[in-house]
C-alpha cells in the first residue's frame, strides 16, 4: 500500500485493507473497551497498581496476541501515542446534554458546539498517526420498523426530551419534512390525505381537540401521543393493523432520511472546515439492522459502514446464515468497506441479559470455539469486511465482588 502517514482504506487483491502509516495491510481486530470504568475496578486495583498500569499491560498483552487496536469506550489518555485507536467523537454524547436522544441537531447551540468539537480535533488530534478514524456517535439510532432505537425520533415529535427541555428547531423540521414529504407525494392532495393519515378527531384527548388539520403547521403542537403512540406494541413492532400504520411509518422514514443527513452533513462540514479530514470518517455506530434510508445517507459522508453485531446462535449452520450471510447483505448494501465494531460471547454465569442478542458459552473454552467461528464466518462472508472487534476486554463480572447489572 501507500505510505500516507495515517491509516486509510485501500483495494488491494480483490479486497479492502486497512494500510498503516507505513503502507503495510493491516486486517483489523482489536477491543473495543479497555478500562477501568467498564470493569471491575475493585477487583483489578487487587491487581495493578494504577488504571494506567493496567492500559499499558493489557497493551502489551494485546501485542503478543496480534490485536492492533482499541476502540471508543477505552481509556485515550493512558494509550494515546502508544497504540492505534478509534474513538467517539462527542457530537451526540449521551453523558451530556447532548445526548443522543436529546439532541436538537437543528439548533444554533448544537452546531456551534459541533464546530467547537471540530476545532479541537483539528488542533489535538487531527496529526496523530495512531488514530485510524471516528465515529460521529454511538448507536444513535436503528430501526422504526422494529422501534429499536426511535427514541430520538419519538422525542423531537413530542418536542420534548428526556432532560424536560423543548426541541423546537428539530421539531420545526418534522413539520417541514411532512409537508415537504406531502407535496412530493400525494401533489394536490396534500392536506387531504395528511387528514386521512392522521384522523384527529378519532383522539381528540390527546389531539388538542382538534377535528381536522388545516395546515401543517398544526402538527408542531402535536405529540406523539396524538401521532403515533397506537403503532407501537411497547418498543418491539409496529402494529400494522393501526389505521393508515403504513403511511405514517413511511412518514417516520421520510423524516429520518433528513435527521442522518444533517447530522452527517453538518458534523463533516465542521471537520472539513479545519482541515480535520485526515482520518477515516467511521460513520456511526449502528446496532443489527438499520433502516435503508440511514445507511443511503449516512455512506454519502463515512468511509466504512461500522455494525454493532452480536448473535447468539452457535451452530456451524446458524453462523453461515446469520452472521456470513447478513454481512455480506449489509456489504453489498453500504457499497464500502464494512467493520465490525462489536461482539463478544460472554460465559453464562456472567450474561445478566440473556436473550439471543447476547450470545453466551458453557465454558472459557467453548468461548473460544464461537469466536474462531464468528471470525471466520466474518472474514469469508464479503471481500470488503476490514475487521472485528471484541467489546471488553475484562468481564464486567468476573469476580464474585463485583455487583454491576450491565449486559456485556
Amino acid at each position: 500500500g501507500k505510505k500516507t502517514g495515517f491509516y486509510h482504506l485501500e483495494s488491494i487483491g480483490g479486497r479492502d485493507w486497512i494500510v498503516n502509516p507505513m503502507g503495510e495491510r493491516v486486517y483489523l481486530s482489536g477491543i473495543s473497551v479497555v478500562s477501568y470504568a467498564y470493569s471491575n475496578e475493585d477487583y483489578l486495583e487487587t491487581i495493578y497498581s494504577s488504571p494506567k498500569a493496567f492500559d499499558v499491560t493489557a497493551v502489551e498483552k494485546f501485542k503478543e496476541m496480534n490485536l492492533n487496536f482499541v476502540g471508543h469506550n477505552s481509556d485515550f489518555s493512558n494509550l494515546k501515542g502508544y497504540f492505534p485507536y478509534m474513538k467517539v467523537l462527542p457530537f451526540l454524547d449521551a453523558t451530556t446534554e447532548h445526548g443522543p436522544e436529546n439532541s436538537d441537531i437543528w439548533s444554533p447551540e448544537w452546531l456551534a458546539e459541533v464546530d467547537e468539537i471540530a476545532q479541537g480535533f483539528a488542533l489535538f488530534e487531527e496529526k496523530d498517526p495512531l488514530l485510524i478514524g471516528y465515529w460521529v456517535a454511538n448507536e444513535p439510532l436503528n430501526s422504526i420498523e422494529s422501534g429499536h432505537g426511535h427514541k430520538w425520533i419519538q422525542n423531537t415529535v413530542n418536542n420534548l426530551n428526556a432532560l424536560g427541555q423543548p426541541m423546537p428547531y428539530a421539531k420545526q423540521a418534522f413539520v417541514d419534512a411532512l409537508k415537504e414529504y406531502y407535496a412530493q407525494t400525494y401533489p394536490g392532495q396534500e392536506l387531504a390525505k395528511l387528514n386521512e393519515h392522521y384522523p384527529v378527531a378519532n383522539n381528540p384527548t390527546q389531539c388538542n381537540g382538534l377535528t381536522a388539520l388545516t395546515d401543517f403547521q398544526q402538527l408542531y403542537d402535536l405529540d406523539w401521543n396524538c401521532l403515533y403512540v397506537d403503532l407501537y406494541v411497547g418498543w418491539s413492532q409496529p402494529r400494522y393493523r393501526a389505521v393508515f400504520a403504513r403511511e405514517r411509518l413511511n412518514d417516520l422514514h421520510y423524516f429520518n432520511r433528513l435527521l442522518v443527513r444533517q447530522l452527517m452533513a453538518k458534523t463533516k462540514e465542521a471537520m472539513d472546515k479545519y482541515g480535520a479530514n485526515k482520518h477515516l470518517n467511521l460513520g456511526y455506530k449502528v446496532a443489527v439492522d438499520v433502516d435503508n434510508e440511514s445507511m443511503e445517507e449516512m455512506m454519502r459522508v463515512a468511509d466504512v459502514y461500522s455494525i454493532d453485531y452480536y448473535k447468539g446462535v452457535t451452530d456451524d449452520s446458524e453462523f453461515e446464515k446469520h452472521v456470513k450471510e447478513r454481512i455480506k447483505g449489509w456489504a453489498e448494501r453500504a457499497g464500502k468497506p464494512v467493520l465490525i465494531a462489536e461482539f463478544s460471547f460472554l460465559h453464562k454465569d456472567w450474561n445478566k441479559c440473556g436473550g439471543e442478542a447476547y450470545p453466551t458459552a458453557d465454558s472459557q473454552a467453548q468461548r473460544g470455539e464461537y469466536y474462531k467461528k464468528y471470525q471466520d464466518a466474518v472474514l469469508a462472508s464479503s471481500p470488503r469486511v476490514i475487521g472485528t472487534t471484541w467489546y471488553n476486554y475484562i468481564d464486567p463480572y468476573m469476580s464474585p465482588q463485583n455487583i454491576a447489572d450491565v449486559c456485556i
